[in-house]
């Protein structure tokens, strides 16, 4: 199915399968959802990501709404072009040219600025992702340094990340703004010990707000986001929401210096896997952030499954939940 699924999306072919429950007798069968130990029905979001759920519209049509939402919202946007044109294996300019080659440095593609580093052993790797290229890090001492200070103490920010995080025992930080110590600071967003995602906010020592969702990320193509607007603090998965809405003060910061990704920058935080999309923002639209989130998806091959309009949900769908003409499903 996935072989059909992918040669339709190959052609431009644009189709929408969404299934419920399939005809069979072993509830581990069931595309969407299983039935628990309790008799209910426990969503299968891994299996989705696999194959059920599988992007139709194609790089251009996402990449063209992607840049215009950016663009809007005075966001920095990185990933690796197709052409390569924007990413170096040093600041002196040395093309990329092939995979595994070390990355030095990623121009913005939208905004300004780049992402970098100088230490030969600390650079991830190109890597091929499902629908553009991405860059792979070891989970040992890869990440790269963003050059400009994005973020001042009490500033609105959300934060999207799209990539695959390989299975770890440590927390997997896709982005983390704070000094180069070993203290996390504001905010930081990536997977924990336990495999769930997670966005916080901390201060010096202190964690001063977070939000955690239920979702296992473990080798699964992902996007994250973490959004802070006013008081609202809010963790999307995939473009739906995950827990609650945090709207508790996070207090004021020592500092905000320049940000990492792929680390904390402590030796319990650095990403393990792949990533293929970062963006950074102070304010951004619901149509907006969905823009960039399914371009992100696209590139790792995640399953974006945020109707239009519609800005998260807090928990798996199931039968309280009807949606009608109304919905617009758009991918």
């Amino acid at each position: 199915m996935h072989g059909v699924m992918s040669a339709m999306n190959s052609q431009g072919l644009h189709y929408a399968w969404w299934q419920y429950h399939q005809n069979t007798t072993s509830p581990d069968e069931y595309a969407l959802y299983y039935k628990d130990g309790l008799g209910g029905w426990t969503a299968k979001p891994e299996e989705v990501a696999a194959f059920t759920y599988y992007m139709t519209q194609n790089l251009a049509t996402l990449q063209a709404a992607a840049h215009a939402a950016a663009t809007a919202a005075g966001a920095t946007l990185f990933y690796i072009k197709n052409d390569l044109s924007n990413v170096f294996q040093d600041s002196a300019g040395t093309p990329v040219s092939a995979l595994n080659d070390p990355i030095g440095k990623i121009n913005a593609v939208i905004g300004t600025g780049n992402i970098s580093q100088s230490t030969a052993g600390a650079k991830p790797l190109l890597s091929a992702g499902v629908n553009q290229y991405g860059w792979k890090l070891d989970g040992v001492d890869d990440y790269l340094q963003l050059n400009n200070t994005y973020f001042a103490s009490g500033d609105d920010t959300i934060v999207i990340c799209a990539g695959t995080p390989a299975n770890s025992t440590t927390n997997r930080i896709m982005f983390n703004c704070g000094t180069a110590n070993s203290n996390p600071r504001y905010p930081y967003l990536g997977i924990t010990a336990g495999d769930l995602p997670t966005v916080s906010w901390r201060g010096d020592d202190a964690l001063l707000r977070d939000c955690t969702g239920t979702t296992n990320c473990n080798n699964r193509p992902i996007v994250l986001t973490g959004s802070k607007i006013g008081a609202d603090k809010v963790l999307y998965v995939n473009g739906l929401q995950e827990g609650s809405v945090n709207t508790s003060a996070v207090g004021s910061l020592a500092s905000l210096t320049r940000s990492r990704v792929g680390s904390a920058a402590n030796t319990s935080g650095y990403f393990i896997g792949s990533m293929a999309m970062v963006c950074i923002s102070k304010t951004m639209t619901l149509q907006q952030r969905q823009d960039i989130e399914r371009f992100g998806a696209f590139l790792v091959g995640a399953a974006y499954m945020a109707p239009t309009g519609v800005g998260g949900h807090s928990s798996a769908w199931n039968d309280s939940d009807t949606w009608n003409d109304s919905d617009t499903w758009t991918d």
